[in-house]
């Protein structure tokens, strides 16, 4: 029995001595914490993720207005909120110094606005983070309410945030931790080119 438990903890350089003097709980908590953190980057874990994710549910939400082309203003349980589009980065339209805006932000703003109208209904999924610093909700906003969102092709035609990225002059701006989408993001900017 020895040998066995020996062998297993040797590989994790724990030592029967160890176990016997009481110093596991120790060795045990820092070696989950170290798990943690690097299973959390682990490839599988993001799969795992993904799946989880598959059986969200989506909030709806009623456009108020297009505020420019990767922020929208909602209007979610009676209170009007701003919506970050994840994953993109669009020039400036509204927010800018005075010369600081350009065409390629109205450009945009104007692409958003043919993809969306007042009054209609749209589907916020969240990822990781729910707000940014200036406290607008992060989202990926859907079309329609049951989309396949296993699918690549059905992203790129109901993900307004995969429309803008393939119809429009934008960056990608995947920042960490919210990449549920990041591959298939990554993937209709280079096909995109």
């Amino acid at each position: 029995m020895h040998t066995v438990v020996d062998k297993l903890l040797s590989g994790i350089k724990i030592h029967y001595n160890d176990i016997v003097k009481k110093k596991v709980p120790k060795v045990i908590i820092i070696i989950a914490l170290i798990l943690l953190i690097e299973l959390r980057f682990h490839p599988l874990f993001r799969l795992y993720r993904f799946i989880v994710t598959l059986n969200s549910t989506l909030e709806k939400v009623t456009l108020i207005s297009t505020i420019d082309g990767d922020t929208l203003l909602v209007n979610k349980a009676n209170e009007d909120v701003y919506v970050r589009l994840l994953g993109i980065n669009t020039p400036e339209d509204t927010h800018c110094e005075v010369n600081d805006c350009n065409d390629q932000g109205k450009e945009a703003t104007a692409y958003m606005n043919s993809l969306i109208e007042k009054g209609q209904s749209l589907y916020l999924e969240y990822d990781e983070e729910r707000y940014d610093q200036y406290g607008r909700l992060l989202a990926y906003v859907w079309l329609k309410p049951d989309p396949d969102r296993s699918d690549y092709d059905d992203f790129l035609k109901n993900c307004l945030n995969a429309r803008i990225i393939s119809g429009t002059y934008c960056e990608l701006e995947i920042l960490s931790p919210n990449e549920r989408y990041k591959l298939w993001l990554e993937r209709a900017f280079r096909e995109k080119k």
